[in-house]
């Protein structure tokens, strides 16, 4: 039978044994207790947030590249506008403008305290904590970020297979959950797993995939994340190799990334 324990130091070290020490988790940023830790065992959310009860959250992705933060704003852009189709009250008093210059401040120091130049920052916006109920009625907004070490890799994707899942075995998402960033993966995750059960690394959610495969096809996620594809449901796209196309836009990526200037922020607040 499983032991009962109340002492929050015994938890934090029952929960860290659990770990395996190479997730790459450098600092986290909780709003619940408005402090940012870098030990793992203490990168937790409560039981009660609703992104855990209901899915009821929005999340998004930057980059620290090279000491500043990449692309920080855009994707604060498309949080507020997932947030706000989601109906999810902001974590902090006053207007957006208030709660983006919060955030900000937040992730700036959350990327201080990884001690890291470059690495992936995840931010989530959450119906909060309070209860168990469907709506957000009686609920604390939060806010938690993450300095992490990239996704895990997947075998392949360094030059990926990609395999067609029809719409008849994984459902398209509705508009609703399509256009914005919301936190249910579900179809998401369902779909790839398809995918790896027909020998593919990624899964690509669409009723038809020809015409395609003549030309170069790729994968983009946030900022400088790409990946080629160079098969599609059993087929082969041009010579089999990632195309041009994909090289030149994956170095120009990175160096924007890493030497550019139109989406950067120090780590220092107004700092160079």
């Amino acid at each position: 039978m499983p032991a009962v324990v109340n002492d929050p130091a015994a938890w934090a070290k029952l929960v860290g044994a659990a770990r395996s020490g190479k997730e790459g988790f450098f600092a986290f940023y909780s709003s619940v207790a408005d402090a940012i830790t870098t030990n793992v065992s203490l990168m937790t959310l409560p039981v009660d947030d609703h992104a855990i009860v209901r899915g009821h959250a929005v999340f998004d992705t930057c980059s620290l590249a090279e000491g500043r933060m990449y692309r920080l704003q855009v994707h604060l852009d498309r949080l507020f506008a997932s947030a706000a189709s989601a109906r999810l009250p902001l974590p902090f008093g006053g207007d957006e403008a208030a709660n983006r210059e919060r955030i900000t401040e937040i992730v700036r120091a959350t990327c201080v305290a990884s001690g890291r130049r470059s690495c992936d920052v995840r931010f989530w916006l959450t119906a909060g904590t309070g209860n168990l109920g469907v709506t957000p009625a009686g609920c604390t907004p939060s806010l938690y970020v993450l300095c992490f070490g990239g996704l895990p890799p997947l075998p392949g994707s360094e030059d990926a297979d990609t395999v067609g899942i029809s719409e008849a075995t994984v459902p398209l998402k509705p508009a609703a959950l399509a256009e914005l960033k919301s936190n249910n993966y579900l179809l998401n995750a369902l779909c790839m797993l398809a995918a790896k059960e027909r020998g593919g690394t990624y899964g690509i959610g669409a009723a038809t995939i020809a015409g395609v495969l003549e030309f170069g096809v790729f994968l983009l996620a946030g900022d400088t994340h790409g990946y080629p594809v160079v098969r599609l449901d059993g087929e082969q796209i041009g010579d089999g190799r990632p195309g041009p196309v994909y090289a030149a836009l994956k170095r120009l990526l990175l160096e924007d990334a890493a030497t550019g200037n139109a989406h950067h922020e120090p780590l220092q607040a107004g700092g160079a």
